[in-house]
């Protein structure tokens, strides 16, 4: 098996796409200091999954079910882009509380409005400009949320 590259004349623009991607990987390899001078925003690509929240990007990578302390609890995981820096918020929803709303409303809590509630507390955090590694939702929070 052969592979053939383009080599990039002098003063041309690094080349997008699956070529672009595998001279990246050759100049990481090598140790260039082209991409080190990079801002840590430039490097990071938004794209349609993302949303703008005031000067803010952010998108959902995952939701985690983890049980600590006996208790079950989803945690939502956000990137957010601002301020020239991509962080991580986890949005945690305790399920007692879920739980308690389902019993009031004799239904399921979808998980549409468990995003809900943790997309609205996400986007509060990004509001007041405040990025911890972690926050609960408030049972408080939990059961005003309205029934769908």
């Amino acid at each position: 098996m052969r592979i053939r590259l383009r080599v990039p004349k002098d003063g041309e623009v690094k080349s997008e796409g699956s070529r672009g991607w595998f001279q990246r990987v050759c100049d990481s390899f090598m140790g260039s200091t082209a991409t080190d001078s990079v801002p840590k925003i430039l490097q990071c690509r938004t794209d349609k999954r993302w949303s703008a929240r005031g000067d803010s990007k952010y998108y959902l990578e995952g939701r985690h079910c983890r049980k600590i302390d006996g208790d079950w609890q989803s945690e939502y995981v956000f990137s957010v882009l601002t301020r020239n820096e991509l962080q991580k918020i986890r949005v945690v929803v305790p399920e007692a509380p879920v739980a308690q709303w389902e019993r009031e409303h004799n239904q399921r809590m979808s998980e549409e409005q468990r995003l809900r509630l943790a997309r609205e507390t996400m986007e509060a955090l990004v509001d007041l400009r405040r990025f911890p590694a972690a926050i609960t939702v408030l049972p408080e929070t939990i059961a005003a949320t309205s029934k769908v």
